[in-house]
């Protein structure tokens, strides 16, 4: 079934749903996901990721007003990532280089200045590429052997912003209780261009206590950042061993913030789970593609709301930065493809 795509200024919602698999007899409802809200007109982005755990309705995001976002879409692009699981491509994170230009790979590249931070003299710098704010070229949703899917299609490159011709794909699906997101990139142009990929979902404790929550990411490094205004990496790790970033095995929240590059050496399967223990929730989200390097993991302090973005390269991926060291982008050549992809799933834990 190919969906309609809007032309006005709204985010153009529709939604997937997954059928129950199995013999639906009396008893406990299985823990699973089964609707996510796709916006066509955002990116093909994730807005809200729903479904059942422990018998009760269960919600990654927080609620938006979604008719107030889609207002603000024209003056600030950049609301749609600070509120929904946005696609990340051809860079996730941050890109420092004056007058909007960097280089990447050997290769030069333009972007747009579309972040500062707060304090008065905030370097004007690049944030979450600009796949997030396009209207898909083409939207088909269907059902096949028990997983409901929807891919959406981007031509990338139809407005001459980027390094060469891109066909971007953005496929949600639901199946089994799972989701899994997928982002594929083909080159289709005569030049090579540098790409990465990364995702920006949020989590919200169904609970809301933050102090009966704890986090594990599997990382054994930290990239260091300047402050936490600029956000910006030093080119410098330090480990995370005996630390505050010491998540390795499920570890409570401090009291301060993050925002942090967390490394787990791109190992397919790698997994970061979040608890719940007020609710008996938890989240958990996995690699699925050898590519994905590590984490960004935001969370201002307060609250019960994070991000965690599973992202295939450091932030500010110039040797400037990180000299000669891998920074997990990768150099796209004419008629080669790359695909990234990850799943969330939901299930239940003993209350703590």
């Amino acid at each position: 079934m190919t969906a309609a795509i809007p032309t006005d200024a709204t985010l153009g919602l529709f939604s997937i749903h997954a059928r129950p698999s199995g013999n639906l007899s009396p008893g406990p409802v299985p823990d699973a996901f089964h609707t996510a809200l796709i916006a066509g007109a955002a990116g093909s982005a994730l807005v809200q990721l729903s479904g059942v755990c422990r018998g009760k309705p269960v919600r990654i995001f927080p609620n938006q007003d979604h008719a107030a976002v889609a207002g603000e879409m024209a003056s600030n692009p950049n609301r749609l990532f600070q509120v929904f699981g946005s696609p990340l491509f051809p860079i996730a994170n941050r890109l420092r280089g004056p007058a909007g230009q960097a280089n990447v790979l050997g290769k030069t590249i333009h972007f747009p200045l579309n972040h500062h931070g707060k304090l008065a003299d905030a370097e004007p710098h690049h944030l979450h590429g600009n796949l997030f704010s396009r209207t898909a070229d083409s939207i088909r949703n269907g059902e096949s052997e028990g997983e409901a899917f929807s891919t959406s299609v981007f031509h990338a490159n139809k407005d001459g912003a980027w390094a060469s011709e891109l066909e971007v794909t953005v496929r949600h699906s639901l199946q089994n209780g799972s989701y899994t997101f997928e982002m594929t990139a083909e080159n289709k142009g005569n030049e090579s261009v540098p790409v990465g990929f990364g995702a920006h979902p949020y989590f919200e404790l169904p609970s809301g206590d933050p102090f009966r929550a704890t986090l594990q990411i599997p990382a054994d490094r930290v990239a260091e950042i300047d402050n936490f205004d600029n956000v910006f990496p030093t080119g410098r790790w330090f480990p995370t061993e005996n630390s505050r970033f010491d998540f390795r095995t499920h570890s409570p929240l401090p009291g301060r913030g993050f925002d942090h590059f967390f490394h787990f050496d791109g190992r397919k399967g790698a997994r970061i789970e979040l608890h719940d223990g007020a609710a008996g929730v938890a989240f958990r989200m996995t690699a699925l593609t050898e590519n994905i390097l590590g984490a960004q993991f935001y969370y201002p302090g307060t609250g019960s709301v994070f991000a965690l973005e599973l992202v295939t390269h450091v932030p500010d991926p110039r040797v400037e930065t990180w000299g000669e060291e891998k920074t997990g982008m990768r150099l796209l050549n004419p008629g080669e493809t790359e695909t990234y992809a990850f799943s969330i799933e939901v299930y239940s834990i003993a209350k703590a």
